[in-house]
């Protein structure tokens, strides 16, 4: 049995650890000219590495300036606002940062760590709102061939509050959807989208960090108000990604009229 669980991590250190995270500060498709920075959370220690993308072209395309900073570690999460990038580390500290030219990095400590469970994620979301959000997805774990499965059980949603320097509760989403998972978190308005549920939170399996690896199971959709977890959507689509065996990505649609 030790061995076996020596066999797990050791594979996920390779395959999943090199690159754990990647945010942009654009959409590089519909806003390719300011799709400038790249910051990506990288190897077993979860450090920071910033990408710039120059605007001075060369034979082989755009000339890239890339910073590593080694002075925080475990990164879990990362996300981008209208001016700044933004992150988290395993103690819940906020960290604020933006890239320039110089290799120089601004990191800054803004907000101190929050309590949490021992099993519990968090996720930071820039929401519709124009607030920056964290989530608190709380976890059990059940016996299932000798293994914990991991089951979702609550959610709690916080707002920084920037002139306190400290996160608030937010009792309710409103029109707000969020969709979280390890791979990308989003914020949309839910009446934009047909068949969106408001005042919802749609999550995916993330990666199981204790135990047996499972199949992507634990997805579904958690309502702010009521508490109640659904299953929204087909049997077959349900079937869809458990066959994939790989994490979503979130992805919004764009939509243009035509003329």
């Amino acid at each position: 049995m030790e061995a076996d669980l020596r066999e797990i991590w050791a594979d996920r250190i390779r395959y999943n650890n090199f690159v754990f995270k990647a945010t942009i500060s654009a959409d590089p498709i519909l806003n390719a000219k300011d799709c400038i920075n790249v910051v990506v959370i990288y190897e077993d220690y979860c450090r920071l590495a910033f990408i710039r993308l120059n605007k001075l072209k060369t034979l082989h395309g755009l000339m890239l300036t890339t910073y590593v900073d080694n002075r925080w570690t475990l990164i879990r999460e990362v996300v981008h606002t209208e001016d700044k990038f933004y992150a988290m580390n395993r103690w819940s500290q906020l960290l604020s940062f933006d890239i320039t030219a110089q290799s120089n990095l601004n990191v800054k400590l803004v907000g101190h760590k929050i309590s949490g469970t021992k099993f519990m994620q968090r996720y930071l979301v820039y929401s519709t709102e124009k607030k920056l959000l964290m989530v608190d997805r709380y976890c059990f774990y059940e016996k299932v061939d000798g293994f914990s499965k991991r089951v979702t059980k609550e959610f709690k949603v916080f707002y920084f509050n920037f002139d306190r320097c400290e996160w608030t509760e937010k009792k309710t989403l409103g029109d707000v959807a969020l969709f979280i998972g390890d791979n990308s978190s989003i914020s949309v308005l839910a009446s934009n989208f047909s068949g969106c549920k408001p005042n919802c939170i749609y999550f995916n399996h993330d990666c199981d960090r204790i135990g047996k690896d499972f199949k992507h199971y634990n997805f579904a959709v958690y309502n702010v108000e009521t508490g109640i977890v659904s299953q929204p959507y087909a049997k077959y689509a349900n079937t869809l990604v458990n066959m994939a065996n790989r994490p979503c990505i979130w992805i919004v649609p764009t939509f243009q009229a035509s003329d």
